[in-house]
Protein backbone atom coordinates (compact mmCIF):
# COMPACT_ATOMS: atom_id res chain seq x y z
CA UNK A 1 0.00 0.00 0.00
CA UNK A 2 1.37 3.20 -0.77
CA UNK A 3 1.88 6.22 1.87
CA UNK A 4 -0.79 8.33 0.28
CA UNK A 5 -3.62 5.29 1.20
CA UNK A 6 -2.11 4.53 4.10
CA UNK A 7 -2.61 8.23 4.91
CA UNK A 8 -6.51 8.16 3.38
CA UNK A 9 -7.06 4.79 5.32
CA UNK A 10 -5.94 6.39 8.61
CA UNK A 11 -8.16 10.18 7.53
CA UNK A 12 -10.51 7.75 7.39
CA UNK A 13 -10.64 5.94 10.15
CA UNK A 14 -10.37 8.93 12.79
CA UNK A 15 -13.37 10.68 10.62
CA UNK A 16 -15.28 7.90 10.47
CA UNK A 17 -14.97 7.51 14.47
CA UNK A 18 -15.79 10.94 14.86
CA UNK A 19 -18.73 11.09 13.19
CA UNK A 20 -19.56 7.34 14.93
CA UNK A 21 -18.89 9.02 18.70
CA UNK A 22 -21.03 12.18 18.00
CA UNK A 23 -23.81 10.00 16.52
CA UNK A 24 -23.68 7.78 20.39
CA UNK A 25 -22.19 4.71 18.45
CA UNK A 26 -18.74 2.84 19.14
CA UNK A 27 -17.13 0.51 16.53
CA UNK A 28 -14.56 -2.43 17.80
CA UNK A 29 -11.83 -2.88 15.24
CA UNK A 30 -13.25 -5.59 13.59
CA UNK A 31 -15.74 -3.10 12.40
CA UNK A 32 -13.78 -0.46 12.12
CA UNK A 33 -11.39 -3.04 9.54
CA UNK A 34 -14.71 -3.75 7.01
CA UNK A 35 -15.42 -0.31 7.02
CA UNK A 36 -12.15 0.49 6.45
CA UNK A 37 -11.65 -2.02 2.81
CA UNK A 38 -15.65 -1.09 1.93
CA UNK A 39 -15.04 2.24 1.60
CA UNK A 40 -10.95 1.37 -0.44
CA UNK A 41 -13.03 -0.69 -2.55
CA UNK A 42 -15.84 2.39 -3.10
CA UNK A 43 -12.93 4.98 -3.62
CA UNK A 44 -11.30 2.76 -6.04
CA UNK A 45 -14.31 1.68 -7.78
CA UNK A 46 -15.75 5.01 -8.20
CA UNK A 47 -13.33 6.40 -10.64
CA UNK A 48 -14.73 4.62 -13.48
CA UNK A 49 -18.27 3.51 -12.25
CA UNK A 50 -21.08 6.10 -10.77
CA UNK A 51 -21.51 4.34 -7.24
CA UNK A 52 -22.18 7.69 -5.28
CA UNK A 53 -22.59 11.09 -6.08
CA UNK A 54 -21.52 12.43 -2.73
CA UNK A 55 -17.80 13.29 -2.25
CA UNK A 56 -15.51 10.63 -1.44
CA UNK A 57 -12.27 13.01 -0.99
CA UNK A 58 -11.85 15.34 1.83
CA UNK A 59 -14.70 12.64 3.82
CA UNK A 60 -16.98 15.37 4.37
CA UNK A 61 -19.36 15.09 7.16
CA UNK A 62 -22.61 14.26 4.90
CA UNK A 63 -21.06 11.48 2.95
CA UNK A 64 -19.89 10.10 6.39
CA UNK A 65 -23.29 10.22 7.45
CA UNK A 66 -25.42 9.24 4.71
CA UNK A 67 -22.60 6.33 3.97
CA UNK A 68 -22.04 4.61 7.31
CA UNK A 69 -23.92 6.61 9.88
CA UNK A 70 -26.93 6.30 8.61
CA UNK A 71 -27.16 2.61 8.57
CA UNK A 72 -25.28 2.08 11.56
CA UNK A 73 -28.19 3.91 13.45
CA UNK A 74 -30.41 1.75 12.04
CA UNK A 75 -29.42 -1.55 12.99
CA UNK A 76 -31.02 -0.92 15.82
CA UNK A 77 -34.29 -2.02 14.50
CA UNK A 78 -32.27 -5.30 12.82
CA UNK A 79 -31.83 -8.02 15.41
CA UNK A 80 -28.52 -10.16 14.57
CA UNK A 81 -29.99 -13.22 14.01
CA UNK A 82 -30.09 -15.27 10.67
CA UNK A 83 -33.53 -13.45 9.37
CA UNK A 84 -33.36 -13.23 5.56
CA UNK A 85 -33.21 -10.02 4.20
CA UNK A 86 -33.56 -7.99 0.81
CA UNK A 87 -31.84 -4.89 -0.20
CA UNK A 88 -33.34 -3.80 -3.18
CA UNK A 89 -31.28 -1.33 -5.68
CA UNK A 90 -28.31 -1.88 -3.73
CA UNK A 91 -25.71 0.29 -5.56
CA UNK A 92 -23.00 1.55 -4.21
CA UNK A 93 -23.73 -0.72 -1.19
CA UNK A 94 -25.02 1.64 1.55
CA UNK A 95 -27.36 0.80 3.64
CA UNK A 96 -26.76 -2.96 2.94
CA UNK A 97 -22.90 -3.48 3.54
CA UNK A 98 -22.87 -1.23 6.87
CA UNK A 99 -25.49 -2.93 8.05
CA UNK A 100 -24.22 -6.12 7.43
CA UNK A 101 -21.17 -5.48 8.85
CA UNK A 102 -23.18 -4.49 12.09
CA UNK A 103 -25.44 -7.74 11.76
CA UNK A 104 -23.83 -10.71 10.67
CA UNK A 105 -25.66 -13.19 11.09
CA UNK A 106 -28.35 -11.68 8.54
CA UNK A 107 -28.96 -13.25 5.09
CA UNK A 108 -28.35 -10.33 2.86
CA UNK A 109 -29.38 -10.45 -0.87
CA UNK A 110 -28.87 -7.75 -2.51
CA UNK A 111 -30.50 -6.96 -5.77
CA UNK A 112 -28.84 -5.03 -7.91
CA UNK A 113 -29.69 -4.88 -11.72
CA UNK A 114 -26.87 -2.84 -13.14
CA UNK A 115 -24.20 -5.14 -14.17
CA UNK A 116 -21.20 -3.25 -13.41
CA UNK A 117 -22.16 -2.13 -10.34
CA UNK A 118 -23.40 -5.81 -9.42
CA UNK A 119 -19.59 -6.66 -9.75
CA UNK A 120 -18.71 -4.28 -7.67
CA UNK A 121 -20.96 -5.48 -4.66
CA UNK A 122 -19.54 -8.83 -5.47
CA UNK A 123 -15.92 -7.13 -4.70
CA UNK A 124 -17.06 -6.17 -1.81
CA UNK A 125 -18.99 -9.96 -0.61
CA UNK A 126 -15.52 -11.57 -1.33
CA UNK A 127 -12.51 -8.64 -0.09
CA UNK A 128 -14.87 -8.51 3.26
CA UNK A 129 -15.40 -12.40 3.45
CA UNK A 130 -19.30 -11.49 4.30
CA UNK A 131 -20.35 -14.90 4.65
CA UNK A 132 -24.44 -15.71 3.91
CA UNK A 133 -24.40 -13.01 1.34
CA UNK A 134 -25.30 -13.06 -2.10
CA UNK A 135 -25.74 -10.17 -5.04
CA UNK A 136 -28.81 -10.94 -7.09
CA UNK A 137 -28.16 -9.47 -10.65
CA UNK A 138 -31.75 -9.43 -11.78
CA UNK A 139 -34.17 -6.59 -11.80
CA UNK A 140 -37.19 -6.52 -8.61
CA UNK A 141 -39.51 -7.41 -10.51
CA UNK A 142 -37.65 -10.69 -11.75
CA UNK A 143 -36.87 -11.32 -7.74
CA UNK A 144 -40.67 -10.84 -7.08
CA UNK A 145 -41.46 -13.70 -9.78
CA UNK A 146 -38.65 -16.53 -8.86
CA UNK A 147 -38.76 -15.87 -4.87
CA UNK A 148 -40.91 -18.01 -2.84
CA UNK A 149 -43.33 -15.89 -1.82
CA UNK A 150 -44.09 -14.22 1.80
CA UNK A 151 -40.39 -15.61 3.54
CA UNK A 152 -38.33 -12.34 3.75
CA UNK A 153 -37.89 -10.84 7.39
CA UNK A 154 -36.62 -7.94 6.33
CA UNK A 155 -36.06 -5.24 3.12
CA UNK A 156 -34.18 -2.33 2.45
CA UNK A 157 -34.93 0.51 0.64
CA UNK A 158 -32.88 3.91 -0.19
CA UNK A 159 -33.21 6.29 -2.98
CA UNK A 160 -36.05 4.51 -4.88
CA UNK A 161 -39.12 5.93 -5.87
CA UNK A 162 -42.27 4.78 -3.67
CA UNK A 163 -44.85 3.38 -6.06
CA UNK A 164 -47.77 0.73 -6.42
CA UNK A 165 -45.84 -1.74 -8.31
CA UNK A 166 -43.08 -1.42 -5.50
CA UNK A 167 -45.36 -1.55 -2.47
CA UNK A 168 -46.96 -4.92 -3.91
CA UNK A 169 -43.60 -6.09 -4.58
CA UNK A 170 -42.56 -5.40 -0.90
CA UNK A 171 -45.23 -7.39 0.35
CA UNK A 172 -45.08 -10.11 -1.86
CA UNK A 173 -41.38 -10.54 -0.46
CA UNK A 174 -42.29 -10.25 3.24
CA UNK A 175 -44.03 -12.82 5.57
CA UNK A 176 -46.44 -11.19 8.15
CA UNK A 177 -44.52 -9.28 10.89
CA UNK A 178 -41.81 -8.91 8.50
CA UNK A 179 -39.75 -4.99 8.41
CA UNK A 180 -39.42 -2.92 5.78
CA UNK A 181 -36.76 -0.01 6.43
CA UNK A 182 -37.41 3.15 4.08
CA UNK A 183 -33.97 5.47 3.92
CA UNK A 184 -34.71 8.94 2.71
CA UNK A 185 -38.26 8.46 1.24
CA UNK A 186 -41.27 9.29 2.50
CA UNK A 187 -44.46 6.27 2.31
CA UNK A 188 -46.55 8.05 0.31
CA UNK A 189 -50.19 8.19 1.39
CA UNK A 190 -51.22 8.87 -2.30
CA UNK A 191 -50.36 4.69 -2.30
CA UNK A 192 -53.77 2.91 -1.31
CA UNK A 193 -51.82 -0.57 0.57
CA UNK A 194 -53.25 -1.56 3.21
CA UNK A 195 -49.97 -3.99 3.56
CA UNK A 196 -47.98 -1.86 5.99
CA UNK A 197 -48.15 -0.03 8.70
CA UNK A 198 -45.48 3.03 9.75
CA UNK A 199 -44.36 2.03 13.23
CA UNK A 200 -41.78 4.28 13.65
CA UNK A 201 -39.73 7.56 12.03
CA UNK A 202 -36.49 8.35 12.83
CA UNK A 203 -34.22 11.63 12.17
CA UNK A 204 -30.72 10.25 11.15
CA UNK A 205 -27.34 12.33 11.41
CA UNK A 206 -27.23 12.78 7.56
CA UNK A 207 -30.56 15.09 7.74
CA UNK A 208 -32.70 12.21 6.70
CA UNK A 209 -35.46 10.22 7.87
CA UNK A 210 -35.88 6.34 8.43
CA UNK A 211 -39.11 4.90 8.37
CA UNK A 212 -39.85 2.01 9.96
CA UNK A 213 -43.14 -0.62 8.66
CA UNK A 214 -44.65 -3.68 9.51
CA UNK A 215 -46.29 -5.97 7.22
CA UNK A 216 -49.70 -6.13 8.53
CA UNK A 217 -51.62 -7.87 6.23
Amino acid sequence: MSESNELVDKAFRERLRERAESAGLSLDLTQMGHFERYFRLLRHWNRTINLTALPLAGLPDRTLDRLFIEPLQAAQFVDDVPLLWFDLGSGGGSPAIPLKIMRPLSRLRMVESRSRKAAFLSEVVRSLTLTTTEVLPIRIEELVRSAPAGQGDLLTIRAIKIEEGLVQAAAGLLRLGGRLLLFGSEWPHAVKHGDFRVVQQVNLAGDSTLQVLTRVA
